[in-house]
């Protein structure tokens, strides 16, 4: 059901209120049940970095590197810090 589907707003100007924004979402729906992420090359999962901690909550993130997405290019830049 698209009412049970939630993402984060990259392109939010208040970055925290976004991430206050979605744990509540999270917290309304009960938790989460399913959530798909990308597994990065240098093993990041949802542009965590490696050694971020295992209970973050939705918080910003600068991504490496290693971490942006191969199609990322001077043209169409991967923005950074992201939210994770």
């Amino acid at each position: 059901r698209p009412e049970r589907v939630g993402f984060l707003d990259g392109m939010a100007l208040d970055v925290e209120a976004e991430c206050r924004r979605y744990e509540q979402a999270i917290a309304a729906a009960g938790g989460i049940d399913l959530q798909i992420l990308g597994i990065g090359a240098n093993g990041h999962i949802g542009f965590n970095e490696p050694a971020s901690g295992l209970a973050a909550r939705t918080h910003r993130v600068t991504l490496t590197p290693g971490s942006t997405p191969p199609v990322a290019s001077v043209s169409s830049p991967v923005m950074t810090p992201v939210l994770s």
